[in-house]
């Protein structure tokens, strides 16, 4: 009988036992940055303490190419690739993370309601930004995605109108922001950093033009695809991924519209601003209209072969 009772007393904790994020978990991101473009493979390797806290250490591993040429065989690439490692940790369904400087800060926070908010960074002026990198709660919900329906946090960063090179641009006003929708178990599908807010500038005096975006995530419970291609085949990145010769985009600057030259069929556009917002989104389309208001943007072309190109246009 006294068995009985000490298993009945101890199975709340059981289950009130918090799994934390990222537990038994794997991303594919393709990313791009610096003229380089490739895959990065995200998973758990250890726990480590630092500051008193348990951390998850997840390394990152994966394949890094620059394209020299048209050609598809124009490819330098780097199979010795070293990436940081991602540091994060889970209390009360909030994710903290160690960023660059040794400071720990709440990234997602999976308690928040509607109208919450979040400090997610420090704060700094140094950029021509002024606001509080906190971000607010504007809706919670689900979205399905290849069957598996997937809880999120859609979140709006402080946002005020910048005068950037004699145009007028609505856009984030902290110097980091972070992606408008979080899920649960998979965190953002787009990072400038990997599990960090992005940098962001606020003068005008340069762009942030790196990108992880998500491609698959499974753990032992989901399996996402985000993309319909491949999860892990870095082989394939110099053939199938990188065939992005011969794409025009033009007028450059528009007062509007920009159309779409391209050798290979195309999958999808997409339009973001200079923080990775996604604003438009096209399917097999070759004239985009971009956002009403001046400024620059991102056009993210992703070909039905995999090859993807980022070109910035500016809206007049």
């Amino acid at each position: 009988m006294k068995k009985t009772l000490l298993l009945l007393a101890l199975i709340p904790c059981y289950l009130l036992a918090q799994s934390p994020f990222g537990q038994d978990a794997t991303w594919y991101f393709s990313y791009s940055a610096f003229g380089f473009n490739g895959y990065k493979k995200v998973s758990y390797t250890k726990d480590s303490i630092i500051q008193d806290r348990t951390w998850q250490v997840f390394t990152v591993t994966g394949l890094s190419e620059l394209k020299t040429g048209p050609g598809p065989d124009d490819i330098i690439q780097d199979t010795n690739a070293v990436f940081n490692d991602v540091l994060l940790s889970t209390r009360n369904d909030s994710v903290f993370y160690f960023d660059a400087q040794g400071s720990i800060h709440v990234l997602f926070d999976f308690n928040a309601n509607v109208g919450d908010q979040w400090q997610f960074a420090y704060p700094t002026t140094t950029l021509g930004c002024y606001a509080l990198p906190k971000a607010t709660v504007m809706a919670v919900g689900y979205d399905t995605i290849n069957g598996t329906p997937l809880k999120y946090w859609e979140i709006e960063n402080p946002m005020d109108t910048f005068i950037i090179q004699n145009q007028k641009i609505y856009m984030c006003a902290s110097g980091y922001c972070l992606p408008t929708k979080i899920y649960k178990d998979v965190g953002a599908l787009w990072y400038s950093e990997l599990f960090n807010p992005s940098p962001n500038i606020c003068n005008g005096n340069m762009i942030n033009l790196a990108y992880n975006q998500l491609r698959c995530f499974s753990n032992n419970a989901i399996n996402v695809n985000f993309t319909n291609k491949a999860c892990d085949y870095w082989s394939l990145i110099g053939v199938e991924e990188n065939k992005i010769s011969a794409v025009k985009i033009y007028p450059n600057p528009s007062n509007g519209f920009v159309f779409i030259e391209a050798e290979k069929a195309i999958a999808k556009t997409e339009v973001y601003n200079i923080t990775g917002q996604k604003l438009r989104a096209y399917t097999n389309e070759k004239t985009i209209e971009l956002p009403e208001q001046s400024g620059l943007y991102l056009v993210h072309i992703t070909l039905e072969n995999g090859g993807i190109l980022v070109e910035k246009v500016v809206k007049e």
